[in-house]
C-alpha cells in the first residue's frame, strides 16, 4: 500500500507541475501579445529631415577636354539588358537541347551497331555449330 500512495503522490505532483508550467506559458503568451499591441499602438516617429546644402559646382579648367557624350548615353537601358539576357538564356537552352538530342541519336546508333555486331557474331557461331554437327553426323 505504501508504494501505491507514493506513486499516486508523485503523479499528482507531476500533474501539478504541468499545470503550473501551462499557466506560466499562457501568462508569457498574453504578455507578449500585450507588448505587440502596445508596439502597434505607438505613434510612428518621423525621421528628422536633414538640411542638405547644394554642392558647389566643379570648375573645369579652360584647357581640359569635356566629354562629348553623357553617362546616360553610354549605359544601355536595363530592360534591354534583361531582354538580351533572356534571349541568351533561351539560345543556350536551345543549344543544350539540340546537343542532348544529338548525343541521344549517337548513342542510339551505337547501340544499334552493337546489337547488329552481337547478332552477326551469334549467327556466325550458330553456323559454326551447325557445321560441326553435320561433320559429326557424317562421321558417325
Amino acid at each position: 500500500m505504501g508504494k501505491k500512495r507514493t506513486t499516486q503522490n508523485s503523479l499528482a505532483a507531476e500533474e501539478g507541475m504541468k499545470k503550473e508550467a501551462k499557466k506560466k506559458q499562457t501568462k508569457r503568451i498574453l504578455a507578449s501579445a500585450e507588448t505587440e499591441q502596445e508596439i502597434k499602438m505607438r505613434p510612428i516617429k518621423k525621421k528628422k529631415e536633414e538640411t542638405k546644402t547644394p554642392l558647389d559646382p566643379i570648375e573645369v579648367p579652360s584647357g581640359s577636354i569635356e566629354p562629348s557624350h553623357s553617362i546616360e548615353e553610354i549605359q544601355p537601358d536595363q530592360s534591354d539588358l534583361v531582354n538580351k539576357m533572356a534571349d541568351l538564356r533561351k539560345e543556350k537552352e536551345k543549344e543544350m537541347t539540340d546537343l542532348r538530342l544529338e548525343k541521344e541519336d549517337e548513342l542510339q546508333k551505337l547501340r544499334m551497331e552493337k546489337d547488329n555486331e552481337i547478332a552477326d557474331h551469334r549467327k556466325e557461331k550458330e553456323e559454326e555449330i551447325d557445321y560441326l554437327r553435320k561433320e559429326k553426323e557424317e562421321e558417325m
